[in-house]
């Protein structure tokens, strides 16, 4: 591995409720160090944003947790990381699909409309800053069937070829790694290409607010995470997660 502390430790699991639960229970008796990575073949509870449940056939696809210690965000900077990983997972993919992977805000990956990609952080906070992180990653790469699942699309289905995971374990933590350094350095760093990769930007989408459909334009992310919508009468507004989320 070609890195300094990502990656440099992999656990390697055939079967596991879910790597971010085991790696907070490993991070809990303190037996990993920061950069520790936890990889399984199949999840049966792997977990997503508002309580979904990812599924992934055993295997096919890449499932991993990293171990984290962003001791320089404060609290109220949790949507850096989300940047960062949304970014690094980013740059893997478009080795192989340049210019079609886009950053669906909170935290999907998407080529096209369709989905190949998921990002779950679980952040503890200590006073005003955070102390730790578990990062889960849950990337479709071989998989192709995905029953009755619309919007879901791989590495293997977008390019016709079987992708090794291993390959893309380490292209992954090495990026993970540049990117967590250049952010170390400046906050700021990759607000450019994050916004630059964010889907729908600019155009039109149709959202559920608080029950409500309506139409907004995507305008922006803001540093706290919130998205940043026009309405028709041209006036912007910040949302929160919780407060809207994308229909089409």
């Amino acid at each position: 591995m070609k890195t300094l502390f990502v990656g440099q430790r992999i656990i390697r699991l055939s079967s596991v409720d879910s790597t971010n639960n085991y790696t907070s229970e490993l991070v809990r008796q303190s037996v990993i160090h920061e950069g520790a990575v936890i990889t399984a073949e199949e999840q049966y509870a792997g977990k997503g944003q508002r309580s979904r449940v990812w599924n992934s056939a055993s295997g096919q696809n890449l499932l991993m947790s990293v171990y984290l210690k962003p001791t320089f965000l404060g609290a109220d900077e949790q949507f850096y990381l989300t940047k960062l990983i949304s970014v690094a997972v980013k740059k893997v993919l478009d080795e192989f699909i340049p210019g079609r992977v886009k950053i669906k805000w909170p935290n999907d990956i998407l080529v096209g409309d369709d989905k190949i990609a998921g990002i779950l952080i679980e952040n503890t906070l200590k006073s005003t800053q955070i102390s730790r992180s578990v990062v889960g990653i849950g990337l479709n790469v071989n998989q192709t069937d995905f029953g009755d699942l619309s919007k879901v699309t791989s590495l293997k289905a977008e390019t016709g070829l079987y992708h090794p995971l291993d390959y893309l374990l380490e292209k992954l933590c090495i990026q993970i790694e540049s990117l967590y350094f250049k952010l170390k350095e400046n906050k700021k760093a990759l607000n450019d290409v994050y916004l630059e990769s964010l889907y729908r930007k600019g155009e039109n989408a149709l959202f559920d607010n608080n029950g409500e459909e309506e139409e907004f334009e995507v305008v922006g992310v803001q540093s706290g995470g919130e998205l940043v919508l026009k309405n028709s009468e041209g006036v912007e507004a910040p949302f929160a997660f919780h407060e809207i989320r994308f229909i089409r």
